[in-house]
């Protein structure tokens, strides 16, 4: 035990030398340094204080009118997105509110919601029967006859059990691109979205998944599980795949419908790329405010406030953040509910199951799937995301 003090204090006493050392070279830098900033700043004073109050105006005005062009520049895209949504180019920037249910879909129940949009799943029985067109066409007008947007779920990071594409075969032989189940949500898979298997099924092949919800009629999709290339750390690539994925996705889907929407949901660290907020149309977002420790209770504030500057990249080009949080007393709905708008962002709460529930129902956390107390209660470390 001695030897290993001695060599610490020997390493720390090493330390300590190299820094002197170091100093005694730097020190005189410094100085000389310090010295020619001196004289320069005397010598532009000198130059100031030899002209004449007219000129000096004049040199302030032109120093004025370039921070000003700087700052315009800065902000030269924003007029082009505010023409486009005059123009008509941003519909989901107009609404007001909205409403997300994705299990117990009941087409009669549903035409009474009154929201300006309404994102739903693209099939009932649990996702396994496609809504017929026929449906999708009431779904896009409210009871008192106003006309809605209709948007269709859609998971583009996890494949499901109960989709039409997921094969029984695949239990003993699963593709090499289906990854394992996760635990927080059973019955979805991850998948390495970036094989030409998965995007086959989901937007290229000839029966698409994205092709029948176009040929049902729905206005556009709402992508879940576009976060999911965090989940793949040995991938380098991942995160511009996954904005690949999502701008080829756009591209054939605008293409095969002008005018589509694409609204991907959550993974707002994409925003920062210019290329991924010209291909989408809006943004979903969950638990902004409340819910990543456990439900009901705040984010730590310095999370909330880096994905508020986030989100407001894609506001600031007219296109919305539609805001979901997951509450069970009404007095945080109703608190939630304001401080959503105040951000500027179009606000929902649901009950975690998106079965169209009352939210303040009494149901036990831990075993309501999705929810972090389900996860923490029957969830080993590493089989959730």
């Amino acid at each position: 035990m001695a030897g290993w003090r001695d060599k610490a204090v020997e390493a720390g006493e090493g330390i300590w030398i190299i820094l002197l050392a170091a100093w005694v070279l730097i020190q005189p830098l410094l100085v000389t340094a310090g010295h020619a900033i001196a004289a320069a700043s005397k010598a532009l004073w000198q130059r100031w204080s030899s002209l004449d109050a007219r000129t000096q105006r004049r040199y302030f005005l032109g120093l004025g009118a370039i921070l000003a062009l700087m700052y315009v520049w800065s902000w030269r895209e924003v007029p082009a997105h505010w023409m486009a949504y005059l123009s008509g180019e941003r519909p989901l920037y107009a609404a007001k509110n909205w409403h997300y249910q994705l299990d117990k879909v009941v087409v009669d129940d549903l035409v009474k919601v009154n929201t300006d949009i309404l994102v739903t799943d693209y099939g009932t029985m649990g996702g396994k029967v496609p809504l017929p067109a026929s449906e999708v066409t009431r779904l896009k007008t409210r009871a008192d006859g106003r006309k809605r947007i209709v948007l269709a779920y859609m998971s583009v990071g996890e494949a499901e059990r109960f989709r039409f594409y997921f094969k029984d075969e695949w239990k003993t032989d699963p593709p090499e691109w289906l990854g394992a189940e996760n635990c927080a949500w059973p019955d979805a898979f991850k998948v390495q979205f970036w094989h030409d298997g998965w995007k086959d099924i989901v937007w290229r092949g000839r029966k698409a998944y994205l092709k029948q919800i176009i040929d049902a009629g729905f206005d556009g999709v709402y992508l879940d599980r576009v976060d999911i290339y965090d989940q793949y750390p040995d991938n380098p690539d991942a995160r511009d795949q996954m904005i690949k994925f999502v701008s080829d996705l756009s591209a054939l889907a605008k293409k095969l419908k002008p005018g589509f929407l694409i609204v991907p949901q959550n993974a707002d660290d994409l925003l920062s790329e210019p290329e991924y907020r010209a291909v989408i149309d809006g943004l979903g977002r969950e638990d902004l405010l409340y819910g990543t420790k456990g439900t009901g209770t705040r984010n730590p504030g310095h999370e909330i406030y880096q994905a508020q500057e986030r989100l407001d990249l894609l506001r600031w080009e007219w296109k919305p953040i539609l805001a979901v949080e997951y509450l069970q007393t009404a007095e945080a709905i109703v608190a939630a509910a304001k401080e959503l708008k105040a951000r500027g962002l179009v606000g929902t709460v649901q009950p975690r199951a998106l079965d169209g529930a009352d939210p303040t129902a009494p149901v036990d956390l831990t075993k309501n799937i999705g929810t972090t107390e389900y996860t923490k209660a029957n969830c080993e470390k590493g089989k959730s995301w």
